[in-house]
């Protein structure tokens, strides 16, 4: 406003000083206000300052003058706003690629912390099984004497051995993956304990690829080890079928030993729903008075995620 008045004041004293100055005010009006309106306010500064200029210039001078000073000014502002914009961009930039760092970041701390539940629930699931065997050995070693105390001594170190090398085999996988023959492996999980009963039931048209495979196995090697450790099962009876859902795993057990009314999840069972939600399955727990069925449901093509 004031570079208006100072125009139409002093625009016959100095015309070209007038002028230029609507040049820097059209520069500085598009800094302010919408791109709409800067223009008509250069339009109308225009055709004021022609206004005051009207007496005493030829209609040439004008029609040469004026016009041209007008597209000068739409031009500047023009540079201004493309220079507008471009800071804008430089710093919306600026603030993305903050975001993807710290995006970024945050997704890198979520992959440790996801790693490292795996690697809890690899050690979990494969050291407790033979731990807890080995246990009860030991327990009942010291509870006898003679050729049966030598005979259970025997199998604990049986079972210490095989201890050792699943430990081997459990590093082994988490440096590189490999595929598990489940058929063999869900066969020998109830070797650690003599004393049980463990029938498995397989369908025989069943494909499991590797995640649904090694997902399945360790699930079944903590229901084994949770029915002996806990509830001293003399059988547990594994059925691993294909149904329109997926592949279903139910796994049932007698209970030898009483369960407490205030029973709750532990760290097993909360392992295994983790493991069967990370692949799109799901966990079902059910307790009677004389059984304890697990029952797991998981798609046969799961995202590629890690069990």
């Amino acid at each position: 406003m004031c570079s208006l008045l100072f125009n139409l004041t002093f625009s016959r004293l100095d015309g070209f000083t007038a002028l230029s100055l609507q040049v820097v005010s059209a520069i500085v009006i598009v800094t302010v206000v919408p791109s709409r309106v800067a223009i008509a306010w250069i339009v109308l500064q225009s055709l004021l300052l022609a206004w005051a200029n009207a007496w005493g210039v030829t209609l040439v001078y004008k029609a040469l003058l004026y016009p041209s000073y007008t597209v000068m000014q739409l031009f500047s502002a023009y540079v201004m706003k493309i220079s507008l914009l471009e800071r804008r961009q430089r710093l919306e930039m600026m603030r993305l690629n903050s975001e993807l760092r710290a995006a970024r970041d945050a997704i890198a701390a979520a992959s440790q912390q996801a790693e490292r539940h795996r690697i809890a629930r690899d050690l979990h699931d494969t050291l407790g099984h033979s731990l807890t065997a080995l246990s009860l050995e030991l327990e009942f070693a010291r509870q006898v004497q003679g050729q049966r105390k030598q005979d259970a001594l025997a199998r604990a170190q049986d079972i210490n051995q095989q201890l050792l090398s699943e430990v081997r085999q459990t590093v082994n996988t988490i440096r590189e993956p490999q595929e598990l023959g489940l058929r063999e492996q869900l066969k020998r999980l109830g070797d650690p304990f003599p004393a049980l009963d463990l029938r498995v039931h397989l369908d025989p048209a069943l494909t499991l690829g590797p995640v649904v495979g090694e997902t399945l196995l360790k699930c079944v090697r903590e229901a084994v080890t949770n029915a002996v450790k806990h509830a001293s099962a003399p059988q547990i009876n594994v059925y691993l079928s294909r149904d329109v859902e997926g592949a279903r795993l139910r796994i049932g057990n007698a209970l030898g030993a009483p369960v407490a009314d205030d029973w709750q999840e532990g760290h097993g069972l909360l392992g295994m729903r983790e493991r069967l939600e990370a692949i799109g399955g799901c966990l079902l727990v059910r307790r009677d008075p004389d059984s304890f069925q697990v029952e797991a449901v998981v798609p046969l093509d799961p995202p590629e995620e890690a069990p």
